[in-house]
């Protein structure tokens, strides 16, 4: 899922966190945080990646298929400089530029030539030059150095109708993309002059260009000039603008728009009350923001505490941000299957809301509504 920086806020930075900029700047320093659907996985800077929760198929690349409730070290992986998620599996990228892959490999989501399930990772065929990663679901693309795409997995998605992927194949018309998010059907990337593009399912609205109809190539976002950052959740999408405010589409049913109300929309809505916001991210059916003071607010969907204000109930979402319990130094923000997770200026990583796989990395499976540390890192 794509974590976005204003590039006013990159010299305070510490190392690692990763920076959307302005649309004359090409590269992103790289994600070292990945909330996936039921694991999480994080790196440390310096090339080690742990990760935690769910491990079906082996997506914790530990070489095991055993669940974990606190952080566990990939094998075998120590140049990672980026980290990913899908659903049921995680990629890095090296510092070659090189891409490995692990966990399920049912639609060749690991790009491996193969449909065969990885403990630990492998590498992903004919990739070199990657410099951005991200991964939704059961497929991955990558963001190569001259600014095209590549995807591979279920559908690509809608690369070609039907047709799985098992290497990466090349997105059709996409040569000066600067960062690119992955959602649960579609893909949203943003390019060098501001504009956006997403591709892929739209039943929802979620490519934001004012209709449902799905689009098999990348169709432009309509009135988004000023991007500075995307993100592609699972039915609806958000960018940030220039000015610190955000704008998102898609499904609203949750309030997930951040909008005030529950109505869909088919092109970006801005969200109420939001202004001074450095990085967005789209989740299943809630949203974050994180706020250049390092406090982080959240909006949507609230049943098992995913919007981190200490409430957990049916019926408690919120329409507008609201803001994340005792959270006021948070660096990198990442959104997965109805919980969230932030990196703090120490290092440490706090998550909150759905836990049943121990996907919030406590030691336990019980669910929280204000951020809680991991174990382990």
């Amino acid at each position: 899922m794509s974590r976005v920086l204003a590039l006013a806020a990159f010299l305070p930075l510490i190392a690692g966190c990763y920076l959307s900029h302005s649309a004359e700047v090409d590269a992103d320093p790289p994600s070292q945080l990945s909330a996936g659907q039921h694991h999480t996985c994080a790196g440390d800077g310096d090339g080690v990646v742990t990760c935690w929760g769910t491990n079906g198929g082996g997506v914790l690349g530990d070489g095991t298929m055993t669940d974990r409730f606190t952080a566990i070290p990939v094998v075998g992986l120590a140049d990672s400089v980026e980290i990913t998620t899908g659903g049921d599996h995680s990629c890095a990228r090296r510092r070659s530029g090189a891409v490995a892959c692990w966990g399920g490999n049912d639609t060749g989501q690991l790009g491996d030539g193969t449909t065969t399930i990885r403990l630990s990772p492998t590498p992903v065929v004919g990739l070199s030059d990657a410099v951005q990663i991200s991964a939704r679901g059961k497929f991955t693309c990558a963001r190569r150095a001259a600014g095209s795409v590549v995807c591979w997995g279920t559908q690509v998605p809608r690369i070609g109708r039907f047709y799985n992927r098992s290497t990466p194949t090349l997105v059709a018309g996409l040569t000066d993309a600067v960062e690119i998010s992955a959602g649960a059907e579609h893909v949203c990337a943003r390019r060098r002059s501001g504009g956006v593009v997403c591709w892929g399912r739209n039943n929802e609205g979620q490519l934001g260009d004012g209709t449902t109809d799905e689009r098999l190539a990348p169709t432009a976002v309509v009135g988004l000039t000023d991007a500075v950052g995307i993100s592609a959740g699972y039915k609806h999408s958000c960018a940030l603008r220039s000015s610190g405010a955000a704008v998102c589409w898609g499904e609203n049913s949750n309030g997930q728009l951040g909008d005030d109300t529950t109505a869909a929309r088919m092109t970006p809505t801005p969200v109420v009350d939001l202004s001074d916001a450095v990085e967005i991210e789209a989740g299943s059916s809630h949203s974050c923001a994180r706020l250049g003071t390092g406090s982080v607010v959240c909006w949507g969907s609230n049943y098992v505490g995913q919007l981190g204000n200490g409430i957990v109930a049916d019926g408690s979402e919120r329409f507008a941000p609201t803001a994340v319990a005792d959270l006021t130094d948070a660096v990198e923000l990442s959104l997965g299957l109805a919980y969230a997770c932030a990196t703090r200026e120490s290092g440490a990583v706090v998550c909150w809301g759905a836990n049943q796989w121990g996907q919030l990395g406590d030691g336990t499976n019980t669910a929280r509504s204000v951020p809680t540390a991991v174990v382990g890192l």
